[in-house]
């Protein structure tokens, strides 16, 4: 059995605890450990809490560095003399590169970057994982790829995509959430509850999302499919395509993607 820790159970931290802890699989073959200011974070069935970080540092095989990237350079400086060759670092945090981690952490043990999103708290997560690091055993890779796609889905990069993935879906939801929050905007403008609406729109993108993963078709030909000649969709579409909103959308991912590499440490 191997301990793995996770260091800060704020959003991401802790939906990643959180899916792990309620995953039967991992019983008996992962011990769960955490640490966070705020204890009451990690009070979890499954989960042992431990009161300081050095404390996880010295227990945990696998640390998982779920920290502010602000916050991650002093933190690692501290913890370097607790990290052995046999441990191996996690970090999600965005924007600190491999060669940062080991540089702060002292460079003894490997270090696996990954970019996560929030629905990972549903087990319906997106992962970007780097495993490039020659430090790092097969065995290591293996359970690396089995844990976080337990929680979701995971696509193996070089570190150099790691910012284009996060821009694109570790942002992801955000810009899911504005646009359904938008039509539900748009129902209560039509007279609708909003609450509701909100129960629509969303029963609206999950049962777009099935027949889309159905394979009947591409996405341009599920769109055109509801665009009647002269109809009120292709009205609709008009509209967005006059207002840019296609071009809109590109802009906004590519500005998070440019974000993201202005910040890379």
């Amino acid at each position: 059995m191997i301990s793995v820790g996770v260091l800060g159970c704020g959003n991401m931290g802790g939906a990643i605890l959180r899916a792990w802890a309620d995953l039967e699989d991992w019983r008996g073959r992962v011990e769960l450990l955490a640490h966070d200011l705020c204890p009451e974070r990690c009070a979890l069935a499954g989960v042992r809490s431990v009161p300081s970080a050095a404390d996880l540092a010295r227990e945990a095989d696998w640390l998982i560095l779920a920290l502010k990237p602000k916050d991650l350079p002093k933190v690692l400086q501290d913890l370097a003399p607790l990290l052995t060759p046999d441990k191996l670092l996690i970090s999600i945090a965005a924007g600190l590169g491999s060669e940062s981690v080991k540089r702060y952490s002292g460079g003894r043990c490997p270090v696996i970057l990954v970019m996560p999103n929030t629905p990972a708290m549903v087990c319906q997560g997106l992962f970007g994982i780097c495993l490039d690091d020659p430090l790092l055993q097969d065995e290591q890779r293996r359970l690396a790829r089995d844990l976080f796609s337990s929680l979701g889905k995971i696509s193996e990069l070089p570190e150099s995509s790691l910012a284009a993935f996060s821009a694109l879906y570790g942002c992801g939801p955000a810009y899911i959430y504005y646009f359904l929050d938008a039509l539900v905007e748009a129902g209560v403008h039509l007279g609708f509850a909003r609450q509701e609406t909100e129960r629509l729109v969303l029963a609206l993108g999950r049962g777009s999302v099935a027949l889309a993963e159905s394979g009947a078709d591409s996405l341009p030909i599920l769109r055109e499919k509801v665009c009647s000649p002269g109809g009120t969709t292709i009205e609709a579409m008009q509209y967005m395509d006059l207002a840019a909103v296609r071009g809109h959308i590109v802009r906004a991912v590519l500005a998070a993607w440019e974000k993201g590499k202005a910040t890379q440490t």
